[in-house]
């Protein structure tokens, strides 16, 4: 049988899901806060000692280690799967830890994003916003375990107040960075959508009032900046005691004078962004630099194409595919090339490189055949060396400028195995060893090759320690 697979929020509250359904009964109380601590200090493995005297600090060591056999017992129970209790821990004598890369955690969406915005000079273009950021942003649904509270365990609580208080300034810091970047490519609805989410985070953040502002003037209505100056200034004096900065009032009286959207291109520059200012530019694009050798995954995804389907079910078949295939890899950082109606080429580790490229590449592919089972899509993977010349300022658009065979290598892979769902080259599969169950196929032999090579078709994500896996070296 398959393994279950789990989700585990942390984001607004504290959720496991099971199989997309969510798990009754771990939201509160110590039996959850168990899990969701280990879950969110997955890096490390942890002492049955230290996790009892931080969760029962009123008990003596005997009767606190007691109640964490009693907790973990639960938490086994509760994620009970048809393989076995145990799914998402690994529980010794002494110690206990949560099984990372095995299940999804939202707040892994934020390790891969910086608090950069699209200054001048910047190496993170506006395709990493998107493939990193719009990522984080889609993960967010509010404080980090909100809701949850132990008043009877001190030391907890001031782990919890610590990471909330680090979620929400990085969560303020990457939606400001989206804000700025749609502002600076004239996509007004967007930067006022992301700019709002910044001040639910932070509602005294007055660059982020500023940037409504902005916006809204920019937008053309000149009325709604205004008010929202003067909700501002409410907003400070109730929550800092404050009057608005200078260029807060500066900007204000601009746009009541008439000159909004000189007003707000010179906020804009004063802000940190590219003077003059155009829209059609992002000025986080590299310019000039020097060509570069990189390591990248290529995912070919193509749409299974029966004789007998009629050609417009085909067309309702390709669109589903295209739209729900298409955000789907943009949601797991893939960079998403143009291409035809019945086949997917997306970019894993571009333009930025990713240490964990190949298995987002997997993991994407994985959900893409979950998500469209009836369509049944079927996924090649290659990685290898690509070349990337040098690139000057252009438009906030990803432009798929690669040169080596590696994205040709991974669409001839279609030729190998034709009814295996999701299939690895050696490359690949060397790339996330460990992280992913597989199974040997055939040797598939490269065009302009004269040697076989290795591929592997991937059964699922590695969950626990299977013996004698197939596939498994």
């Amino acid at each position: 049988m398959r393994q279950a697979h789990f989700s585990i929020r942390l984001l607004g509250g504290f959720e496991v899901l099971r199989n997309g359904r969510r798990l009754a009964g771990l939201g509160r109380g110590k039996i959850g806060a168990l899990l969701a601590y280990l879950a969110a200090e997955s890096a490390q493995t942890h002492t049955r000692q230290g996790l009892a005297g931080l969760l029962w600090p009123e008990r003596d060591e005997n009767h606190a280690r007691q109640s964490l056999r009693q907790a973990l017992t639960a938490l086994r129970d509760a994620l009970e799967d048809e393989e076995g209790p145990g799914a998402l821990l690994t529980v010794s004598r002494e110690t206990v830890a949560f099984k990372r890369g095995s299940h999804d955690i939202d707040i892994a969406a934020f390790d891969i994003i910086e608090p950069a915005g699209c200054a001048e000079a910047s190496p993170r273009s506006w395709a990493v916003c998107r493939n990193c950021h719009l990522v984080a942003a889609g993960q967010y649904r509010g404080p980090f375990l909100a809701g949850l509270s132990l008043p009877d365990a001190p030391e907890f609580e001031s782990w919890l107040e610590l990471k909330r208080e680090g979620f929400e300034r990085r969560a303020s810091q990457m939606f400001g960075h989206l804000a700025a970047c749609h502002e600076q490519s004239g996509e007004y609805e967007l930067a006022l959508r992301y700019a709002r989410a910044q001040l639910r985070v932070e509602p005294w953040h007055e660059e982020a009032h500023r940037q409504v502002i902005r916006v809204l003037a920019l937008g053309g209505s000149r009325n709604a900046a205004l008010a929202h100056y003067r909700r501002m200034r409410s907003v400070l004096a109730e929550e800092l005691g404050v009057e608005p900065e200078e260029a807060s009032r500066a900007l204000y009286e601009s746009i009541r004078a008439g000159r909004g959207k000189a007003a707000g291109a010179a906020s804009g520059a004063a802000g940190g962004h590219s003077s003059p200012w155009d829209a059609r530019v992002c000025t986080a694009a590299p310019r000039g630099r020097a060509g570069e050798r990189r390591s990248l995954t290529v995912l070919s995804a193509e749409l299974r194409c029966p004789p007998t389907v009629d050609p417009e079910e085909m067309y309702e078949r390709s669109k589903r595919f295209a739209e729900i295939g298409g955000e789907l890899m943009r949601r797991h950082g893939g960079a998403v090339c143009p291409g035809g109606s019945l086949d997917l080429t997306v970019y894993f580790g571009y333009p930025e490189s990713c240490d964990q490229a190949a298995l987002q590449a997997v993991r994407a592919g994985l959900a893409l055949c979950e998500a469209l089972e009836g369509l049944r899509p079927r996924v090649r993977i290659h990685t290898g060396v690509v070349f990337l010349p040098p690139r000057q300022r252009g438009p906030c658009l990803p432009d798929f400028e690669v040169v080596g065979p590696t994205p040709r290598l991974a669409r001839s892979l279609h030729a190998a195995s034709p009814e295996v769902d999701v299939a690895l080259s050696e490359a690949t599969f060397a790339a996330v060893r460990g992280a992913v169950h597989c199974r040997p196929l055939p040797e598939h032999r490269f065009a302009d090759s004269s040697q076989g090579s290795p591929l592997y078709e991937v059964m699922r994500p590695a969950g626990r320690a299977d013996q004698g896996l197939p596939g498994e070296r």
